[in-house]
């Protein structure tokens, strides 16, 4: 018969648990910035906001460097705005837009050159279409804005999701482009 009154328990020195070694632990240092007031543009609307100097060494810890700050700051409008709509605030912000109005710029002010044959009308139209094509916008959606004989903007219709962009080509590069639809 078994002897239940007894109770036999492992030897734990045979089988030592490792314990692992601690981790070790590298100090970052921060750099401290001046404890002053700046102001920072936003990258997108060119609006200019003064941060206190908690907000700024937050920023700077966050992006790297005070070069990023300065080209990515979003401020607070234009980050609502982007929330609410980002179609609406990528169309008037983006790129994509901004590249088109700079390649269509050059082609106007060569028009604009010109002496004005029925020639360079057609080549001005040419142009335009072969750069509204690459950009994938069909040529039945543009319309030329002309004053004094000249094209100073171009109408973009039809785009998904916005309605209808204007797109004026000597305007600053916060109010180029224009959402009317």
């Amino acid at each position: 018969m078994e002897d239940l009154s007894s109770i036999i328990l492992p030897d734990l020195s045979k089988n030592k648990v490792k314990r692992a070694k601690p981790a070790k632990t590298v100090l970052v240092e921060k750099q401290e910035l001046s404890r002053v007031n700046r102001t920072v543009t936003c990258g997108f609307c060119e609006n200019e906001k003064i941060l206190n100097p908690d907000q700024y060494q937050s920023l700077f810890e966050s992006l790297g460097s005070e070069e990023k700050i300065q080209e990515e700051f979003m401020c607070k409008s234009c980050e609502v705005s982007m929330r609410r709509n980002p179609f609406d605030f990528w169309t008037r912000y983006g790129e994509h837009y901004q590249t088109l109005s700079k390649s269509l710029r050059q082609i106007f002010d060569r028009y604009a050159a010109s002496n004005r044959t029925s020639n360079d009308a057609l080549i001005l139209q040419n142009s335009t279409f072969d750069v509204i094509k690459n950009c994938k916008i069909l040529p039945e959606n543009i319309e030329f804005v002309i004053d004094n004989l000249n094209p100073v903007a171009l109408k973009i219709k039809s785009v998904p999701f916005v309605g209808e962009v204007l797109l004026r080509i000597y305007e600053p590069k916060n109010s180029r482009i224009r959402i009317t639809g």
